[in-house]
């Protein structure tokens, strides 16, 4: 009477061993699904000095419920379904346990992230929208560019995709995008979309199907019929899902998880960081001179990282003489100044301008987030996964989230800058002397040197008046080394 016992036992344990393994494929698939909408989020930790430059704090709760401000408020997948049924969009919005996943990572797992892009949205989204509207497509594409980029111009994948839209080079390149020494407008926010929609009326011409043109925008026509093919002539997303690239398999959920979440943003609580700009704030100039960013942060008095950052299609600083005009997109306060100094700003030769980049080791400390993994780490600080082991003497490579890991990051250093330095130690306190050179501003000297504000530099130098900075001027900064 024991072996039927025994029997039934080994059989239950073997059940439980081949749903946990079939539970942790699943669970290490979801992650590689989620990987790069992670590594997508993170990359708007990059544009923060902008933030600063403004001096944008988090905001008030999209919520009126202020004393229940950092609620995150759950639900059943009844009341999931419930909303999305709400959603009225031509592309179909479904739920299943996916979606719900992407949703977490939005509203939850990455809830500031998703409060940046929530603000950025004011600033290119009725560009966007007016675009969409014109060709008459759906206005709900424009949640791709979230999943795509995070509204990044400036986002680079590991891959080599590049822009609001992520375009590939010779995608780009096929739609009509100018990639050269210096100018990518891939990065071109107004360029791209409009490439990216004539991507998109292609690929409906073609399937018909928004999931399958949304699929394709992803991976590629090729890689969606391959699936279609393989899974028997089927032509529903849901059905070709697993004989697509796994990066692709979670690319529609991420895409409607966006979608439901904007349509639905005061029911999750979630918040709102104020974009640096938003479109209405901004403004075009066109130009037939070569100009330097460096020229320009100087006569209109705006640091030059806010003008890279709303030139992004401009690769050394630099604003090219070519056969056609090239625009300069400023704020809308800046255009007059602009204009009155325009003399000024096109004095010079701006390609003499071009600062020599070179490199210097800086010791950091990188808090291990979500879905990273050393090789993430390593791209990203431009050295090895064995670097990263021999530092911090892993053996292995398994990492566990909130863990601190040495690293010696590459950092650029201008050679201008690397002369401009000098060190000198008064009282036990070491100093700084810095030379100011063309273009620079104080936001620009603090946000260069850690652990100083502009208030101090002020101070310890006795400026009142910070508008205009001379070059050649010494600057005394207070180390804490």
């Amino acid at each position: 009477m024991f072996r039927p016992i025994i029997f039934t036992l080994l059989l239950t344990v073997i059940s439980i061993s081949v749903v946990s393994a079939q539970t942790e494929k699943s669970d290490s698939d979801l992650t590689e699904e989620m990987n790069p909408i992670l590594r997508t989020l993170d990359s708007l930790d990059n544009i923060d000095p902008i933030y600063r430059y403004k001096n944008i704090l988090i905001s008030n709760q999209l919520s009126n419920d202020s004393a229940n401000s950092n609620l995150i408020p759950t639900f059943s997948d009844a009341e999931y379904q419930q909303k999305v049924n709400s959603i009225v969009s031509p592309i179909r919005i479904d739920y299943n346990p996916t979606i719900r996943n992407f949703i977490d990572v939005y509203a939850k797992h990455s809830r500031e992230h998703t409060a940046k892009i929530i603000g950025l949205s004011d600033m290119y989204f009725p560009m966007i929208e007016e675009l969409l509207d014109k060709e008459g497509l759906p206005l709900e594409l424009k949640y791709l560019a979230i999943v795509e980029s995070a509204l990044n111009p400036n986002a680079v994948s590991r891959s080599g995709a590049t822009g609001l839209w992520q375009f590939m080079y010779n995608t780009g390149r096929a739609y009509d995008l100018q990639i050269d020494s210096y100018v990518d407008e891939r990065r071109d926010p107004y360029k791209s979309t409009l490439a990216a929609i004539e991507y998109f009326k292609d690929m409906y011409r073609k399937y018909g199907d928004w999931h399958l043109v949304i699929a394709s925008y992803n991976c590629g026509p090729g890689n969606v019929n391959k699936a279609i093919r393989r899974s028997g002539g089927e032509t529903d997303f849901w059905k070709i899902k697993n004989n697509l690239p796994r990066e692709t398999r979670g690319y529609l959920p991420a895409f409607m998880a966006v979608t439901y979440l904007f349509n639905h943003l005061e029911d999750h609580n979630m918040y709102v960081i104020e974009a640096p700009f938003t479109y209405f704030e901004l403004d075009t100039i066109m130009l037939d001179k070569s100009v330097s960013f460096n020229k320009i942060a100087e006569e209109v008095d705006l640091p030059k990282d806010v003008v890279a950052y709303l030139n992004p299609s401009y690769k050394k600083g630099i604003i090219p003489n070519t056969e056609h005009a090239n625009k300069l997109v400023l704020p809308n306060e800046k255009i007059a100044v602009f204009e009155e100094k325009k003399s000024d700003i096109f004095s010079g030769n701006a390609y003499n301008e071009m600062a020599t980049v070179t490199y210097q080791k800086k010791k950091i400390y990188h808090k291990v987030r979500s879905g990273e993994n050393l090789s993430v780490i390593a791209y990203r600080n431009k050295c090895s996964v064995s670097d990263l082991k021999k530092w911090n003497g892993l053996s292995g490579t398994n990492l566990r989230i909130g863990q601190s890991l040495l690293v010696y990051t590459l950092v650029p250093v201008t050679s201008e800058n690397v002369a401009s330095v000098e060190v000198e130690e008064i009282d036990n306190n070491k100093y700084l002397y810095y030379t100011v050179q063309e273009g620079d501003t104080l936001w620009d000297i603090a946000n260069r040197h850690n652990d100083v504000s502009v208030k101090e530099l002020l101070q310890i130098n006795n400026i009142y008046n910070s508008r205009r900075l001379k070059p050649g001027t010494k600057i005394k900064i207070k180390t804490t080394g």
